[in-house]
C-alpha cells in the first residue's frame, strides 16, 4: 500500500509539472542584462532542453574543506549519522521513538526516582499522559517539594527539558508561608526559544543539518523551517543560496537547536515532504554566507539534437570547457523569476526611489491576481499608493490582503506598509529578510559587471590591454559570494567619524597590494587572460586604468547614477566593492554519459547517486546527456551549460523547449 501510495503521488508530480505557464518566467532575454560573449564561440552547440523536469538538475554543496554534502551518506558513515527523510519507515535506524505511555512510565521509574516521591512521580505521569492524549491544557500543572541541593536540582530541571521537551520546570515560592517549591508545567510556544536546553557540549549550542530541498529555494525552505520551529529566520543560516528549480542539498545552522526539535518537525502532518534533513552535528560556529568551496552538479539535458557525431563533439566540447574554461557571467537567475527583474527594483533602491522599487517588488502574479479579485487592474502605484483617500487606500490594502497567500513578500511588504502609514516604503522594506534587502542592489552591480565583461570581449578579444587589473599569481584573495557580508547600514553606522572610513580605505589598500596588479608594458608578458579581473562598482574599489573605467561610468550615467552613489557614506546597503575573475574553470574535468528512452518525462537520474544507481531506463526515441562537475562559490552553472549548447539560458526560453515538447508529444 505504501509503494502504491509513492507511485501515485509520483503520477501527481508528474502531472503538476506538465503544466508550464509562460507567463509566469520572467522574460528578460540575456542581451539586456550583458550576457552576449562566448569564450570558444568556434566549438559547435546543440539543441536540448534543461530542466524539462526539476529532477533533472540536482546540486551538492562543496564545504570548506572540499566534501560533497550528501543527504545519504556511504555505508561507512550512515550509522554515525542521524537521517529523517519523508520515505523514512517506522522502526528504521536513527528514527527517534514517538513518546507513549509506556515510554514514559519507563523513563519516569528509571530516571526521576532520585527526585521525585512516588506521589509526584503519579502526577508527573499524568501530566505527560494528557499531552500525549491532547488531553491537557497548556496551564495544567503540578508542584513538587523543593531540592535543597542545588547541583541535584539542576539535575532535574535538565532531566525534565531532556526526556519531556513540551514541559518546563521552574522554582517558585509561595510568600505567605515563605515556602519554595518546584512547579513543572507545559512548555508554551513563545517560550520554546527561550528555554535553556541540554547539549552534548555546552560550548556547541549550533545545530548542522544536512537539507534536501525539492522546487523550493534556499530563502524560502529557510523561512518555512523556521517559521515551525517558532524562530526568527536569522537564528537559521547556510553558506550559499541555492537554485530554486532542481534538487539541491546543503548544510544549514540553526542556534539553539537540539535534533528532536527538528526530527519533531518532519512527523508534523503540515510538514512539506519536498524537504529532507539527515546528518545532524553540533558546532560552536554558525554558518554564513560564502563559507564554501562551491558545488557539484549533475544535470540532464533532454531531447540532444544537432550534434553530428555526438561522441566526438561532445569530446570536443567538454575538453574546451576543461582547458578554456568559460566567461564568469552572473546568470539569468541573478536577475529573478518575478515580473520585473532585480536588476531594475535595485536600481531604484540605489537611488532611493522607494516607492518605485516598493510597487515593482510587489508586482507580481500573486499581487495582480488578488488586485483583480477586488476589481483594480495591474497598475500599482496608480491604484493603491497614488490614492489620496487614506481610508480608502487601507480599506483596498486590507481586502488585498486577505487574498494575497500569507508569508509571500508581496504580503509582508504591504502588511508593514499598512501597519507603518502612509508613503512608508523604506521603513516597510525593511520587514523582508537581510538576505533579499540585499538581493536587489546587488543584482544591479551584477547587471554593469556583466555589460562590462561583454564590452571588455568584445572590443579587445581574449587578450590583456594596458591598464587591466589581473590577479597575481601567488594571490590568496577568494572571490567572495556577493551576499557574504549582507549587512543593512542603519542611520546610526552612516553618522560615524571618519576612523571607520579610513580603516576600511586602508584596508583596501592591503588587499589590492598584495593580491592584484595593472597591466603595464612591463609585465604584459607574465600575466594572461585568465588572470584578468573587472571590479564590482562598489565603496573605494579600484578600477582599470583605461576606458573599462570610462565605459562603466556611462554605463551609470545612463541610470542617472555615479560612483559617489556607490560610496560607503551614501548607500543603505553594504556595497564594498571586490573583484571577479572574467574567466572561470571547473574544479574537476566535466564528465559526460549519453542516454536513450524512450519516456521523454521518465525520472533520469537521483539525488542519492552517491550510493544508489541512477534509474535503468531503456529505448532509443530520445537523447539526453548526463554531465558531472564541479564549480568555485559564485559561479553560475548556467552559463557553463551555455557555452557548452551556445543557446540561451533564459527560464522562459527552457521553458518554451519544454512546453513544445510536450505539446508535441501530447499531439
Amino acid at each position: 500500500m505504501e509503494e502504491e501510495n509513492k507511485i501515485e503521488e509520483k503520477n501527481e508530480n508528474k502531472k503538476k509539472e506538465k503544466t508550464i505557464n509562460l507567463e509566469k518566467f520572467n522574460n528578460t532575454k540575456e542581451e539586456e542584462v550583458g550576457i552576449t560573449e562566448f569564450m570558444c564561440p568556434e566549438n559547435p552547440g546543440f539543441k536540448c532542453v534543461l530542466k524539462h523536469r526539476y529532477s533533472d538538475f540536482i546540486v551538492n554543496e562543496i564545504d570548506v574543506n572540499g566534501n560533497v554534502v550528501w543527504l545519504k551518506e556511504s555505508n561507512e558513515d550512515i550509522n554515525n549519522n542521524n537521517i529523517i527523510s519523508s520515505e523514512k519507515k517506522e522502526g528504521e535506524d536513527g528514527k527517534i521513538e514517538e513518546l507513549n505511555e509506556e515510554k514514559a512510565d519507563e523513563i519516569i521509574k528509571k530516571i526521576f526516582s532520585e527526585f521525585l516521591n512516588e506521589k509526584e512521580r503519579e502526577d508527573l505521569n499524568k501530566l505527560i499522559v494528557n499531552y500525549i492524549y491532547k488531553q491537557h491544557q497548556i496551564n495544567d500543572s503540578i508542584e513538587v517539594n523543593f531540592i535543597e541541593d542545588k547541583d541535584k536540582r539542576r539535575q532535574l530541571h535538565e532531566s525534565i527539558r531532556e526526556h519531556f521537551p513540551f514541559l518546563d520546570s521552574q522554582t517558585i515560592e509561595d510568600k505567605e508561608i515563605k515556602e519554595k517549591k518546584i512547579k513543572i508545567t507545559y512548555m508554551t510556544k513563545q517560550n520554546m526559544f527561550k528555554r535553556r536546553k541540554v547539549f552534548p557540549d555546552k560550548n556547541k549550542n549550533i545545530l548542522l543539518f544536512s537539507l534536501l530541498k525539492r522546487n523550493m529555494d534556499t530563502i524560502g525552505a529557510v523561512e518555512y523551517i523556521s517559521r515551525l520551529l517558532h524562530r526568527t529566520q536569522k537564528t537559521i543560516k547556510f553558506a550559499g543560496n541555492k537554485d530554486k528549480r532542481g534538487i539541491t542539498t546543503q548544510r544549514l545552522s540553526s542556534f539553539n537547536t537540539l535534533p528532536n526539535e527538528i526530527i519533531t518537525l518532519t512527523k508534523n502532518k503540515r510538514w512539506n515532504k519536498n524537504l529532507e534533513i539527515s546528518n545532524f552535528s553540533f558546532s560552536d560556529k554558525e554558518l554564513r554566507l560564502g563559507l564554501l568551496k562551491g558545488n557539484q552538479f549533475c544535470v540532464c539535458f533532454r531531447f540532444v539534437e544537432g550534434l553530428k557525431d555526438i561522441k566526438s563533439d561532445l569530446d570536443l566540447i567538454t575538453k574546451s570547457i576543461n582547458e578554456k574554461g568559460f566567461i564568469n557571467y552572473f546568470g539569468m537567475q541573478r536577475f529573478g523569476v518575478g515580473n520585473v527583474s532585480t536588476h531594475i527594483i535595485g536600481k531604484y533602491i540605489i537611488k532611493k526611489k522607494w516607492k518605485e522599487a516598493f510597487s515593482r517588488i510587489i508586482s507580481t502574479d500573486n499581487m495582480f491576481d488578488a488586485m483583480k479579485q477586488v476589481g483594480l487592474g495591474k497598475d500599482v502605484e496608480k491604484e493603491i499608493f497614488e490614492i489620496e483617500d487614506k481610508t480608502k487606500q487601507m480599506t483596498i490594502i486590507t481586502d488585498i490582503l486577505k487574498i494575497l497567500p500569507k508569508f509571500t513578500n508581496e504580503s509582508k511588504l504591504l502588511f508593514n506598509y499598512k501597519k507603518c502609514g502612509k508613503n512608508s516604503y523604506q521603513s516597510s522594506f525593511k520587514s523582508l529578510s537581510k538576505q533579499l534587502q540585499v538581493l536587489y542592489p546587488h543584482s544591479y552591480q551584477s547587471y554593469i559587471w556583466n555589460m562590462t565583461v561583454s564590452y571588455r570581449i568584445s572590443k579587445y578579444g581574449r587578450k590583456l590591454i594596458i591598464g587591466d587589473i589581473v590577479k597575481k599569481h601567488e594571490s590568496l584573495y577568494q572571490e567572495k559570494n556577493q551576499e557574504e557580508d549582507c549587512d543593512i547600514q542603519e542611520d546610526e553606522e552612516k553618522n560615524e567619524n571618519n576612523e571607520n572610513s579610513e580603516k576600511k580605505l586602508e584596508k583596501m589598500d592591503k588587499i589590492f597590494t598584495d593580491n592584484f596588479d595593472y597591466i603595464t608594458e612591463e609585465n604584459i608578458n607574465k600575466y594572461s587572460f585568465y588572470d584578468l579581473v573587472i571590479p564590482i562598482v562598489g565603496y573605494e574599489i579600484y578600477y582599470p586604468k583605461n576606458d573599462i573605467k570610462d565605459y562603466i561610468e556611462d554605463l551609470l550615467k545612463k541610470d542617472d547614477l555615479s560612483f559617489k552613489d556607490f560610496e560607503y557614506q551614501a548607500v543603505n546597503f553594504n556595497s564594498t566593492g571586490y573583484f571577479r575573475k572574467v574567466i572561470e574553470k571547473p574544479l574537476n574535468v566535466v564528465s559526460y554519459d549519453i542516454i536513450k528512452h524512450d519516456d521523454p518525462d521518465i525520472d533520469l537520474q537521483t539525488p542519492y547517486y552517491n550510493v544508489e544507481p541512477h534509474p535503468k531506463v531503456s529505448g532509443d526515441k530520445y537523447t539526453s546527456i548526463r554531465f558531472v562537475f564541479q564549480l568555485p562559490q559564485s559561479t553560475y552553472a548556467t552559463m557553463l551549460f551555455r557555452e557548452l549548447t551556445k543557446s540561451s539560458s533564459s527560464g522562459s526560453y527552457q521553458a518554451g523547449l519544454s512546453k513544445n515538447i510536450k505539446e508535441s508529444k501530447d499531439n
